[in-house]
């Protein structure tokens, strides 16, 4: 890993620290993996947690009182005026194969429902259309209904080929948001209703692609953007918190306290960079 990545993982932990001392937020949280392995792998994108972090995380988050829910029962709970304080929603991005070897049996040992966010394209085996796409191998249509049969897990869309929507002509959209959203429910045999941006970036979707998301028919749209989600969240445009190797059992505990929000304005002033 490299030293300027190193540096950003310790101030950002340092700042978290400090946070934690005036934060005790316990409001509502979706956390955000990528890829999970079996071994401890630092990848300077951050895109990579090992099975046995993963295992301390969703110990933590039970230790902390809290209480691991599906996406469709916060949903329902922050629609209908529930109380959710503590309540944590656990997401996978682009549907990466090792999620139904390594993610999916952690996940059914503590009984935590999960999402993950795939990519049509992907799982179609088309990867040769994707953008930007990690190395790795990605779920395929019949492991993807095999994990949906563990009763666990729910499939969202996360476009068909991981393009970052803001800007795209109109047409392209459509093809990331409403063909997705066909495709992957042609795929797994059910109705997905989710939608998680690619990239995740204040920069990486716009008005335009943010009604086209909601024209879609979905019921929700997924940032990257840290925060809370609220009754006064806009419901397609909702935070959640990316969760890596960078994060240990003690971050994420503060993480869930609230004492990493303060990120969210790192995110505009490098989206507003970019």
């Amino acid at each position: 890993m490299s030293v300027i990545s190193t540096t950003k993982v310790r101030a950002k932990r340092t700042i978290g620290r400090l946070a934690s001392l005036a934060r005790s937020g316990r409001g509502p949280r979706v956390l955000t993996y990528h890829s999970i392995t079996d071994r401890d792998v630092r990848d300077p994108g951050q895109m990579m947690t090992s099975v046995g972090l993963l295992s301390e995380h969703l110990s933590v988050l039970r230790e902390e009182g809290g209480r691991i829910v599906s996406l469709r029962e916060l949903r329902e709970r922050i629609c209908s005026g529930s109380a959710v304080d503590g309540l944590v929603a656990i997401t996978f991005d682009d549907g990466f194969s090792d999620f139904a070897r390594l993610a999916l049996p952690a996940l059914v040992l503590l009984q935590a429902p999960a999402t993950v966010f795939v990519m049509a394209a992907a799982a179609s085996g088309d990867l040769g259309s994707l953008r930007n796409p990690w190395p790795g191998t990605y779920l395929g249509w019949g492991e993807l209904r095999e994990v949906v049969a563990s009763g666990l897990v729910e499939v969202g869309c996360h476009g068909a080929t991981h393009r970052r929507l803001r800007g795209l002509p109109a047409a392209a959209v459509a093809a990331e948001t409403i063909g997705a959203k066909v495709a992957i429910e042609d795929g797994i045999g059910k109705a997905v209703d989710v939608f998680a941006y690619p990239f995740g970036s204040f920069d990486s979707y716009d008005e335009a692609s943010r009604s086209a998301v909601e024209g879609a028919g979905f019921a929700a749209a997924f940032t990257g953007v840290f925060g809370t989600w609220t009754a006064a969240t806009e419901r397609f445009t909702v935070p959640r918190c990316r969760v890596s190797w960078a994060e240990s059992a003690d971050d994420l505990r503060r993480l869930a306290r609230g004492a990493y929000d303060w990120y969210a304005l790192v995110q505009r002033i490098q989206a507003r960079r970019a």
